[in-house]
């Protein structure tokens, strides 16, 4: 049995690194997860539906900035902020609708994310 890529003869071992389609490990995304989650739960109230809360959100500025870009979602979820607030304060009956429709628009510009990571290739 060998792993996901087959790159290798040894067998797949549970817990070590994660391929990605280029053979790339990603190695040390923990840690960078954990350090987010830190940093949010000081802005954030703790409680048991704190993930179903706001799971959407965070997906969704990962997929506008661009999947494993760390400035593609600082960025995105800065716009989104600004655009989230910016709705809350002039169209509050709208302001839902207003942030899912930014999220469409920036995907049709770039459906690569906003600052996609660059490639290994």
């Amino acid at each position: 049995m060998s792993c996901e890529l087959g790159q290798t003869s040894r067998p797949c071992v549970s817990g070590g690194p994660r391929h990605t389609a280029n053979g790339s490990s990603q190695r040390g995304r923990p840690q960078k997860d954990g350090l987010g989650g830190a940093i949010g739960s000081g802005i954030l109230s703790l409680e048991p539906a704190y993930a179903l809360k706001y799971i959407v959100l965070f997906l969704v500025v990962v997929i506008v900035g661009g999947e494993g870009s760390f400035g593609g979602s600082f960025a995105a979820a800065m716009a989104l902020g600004i655009i989230d607030t910016l709705g809350k304060y002039f169209v509050a009956a709208a302001a839902p609708y207003l942030l899912y429709a930014a999220v469409f628009a920036l995907l049709l510009w770039r459906p690569q994310g906003l600052l996609p990571p660059k490639s290994a290739a």
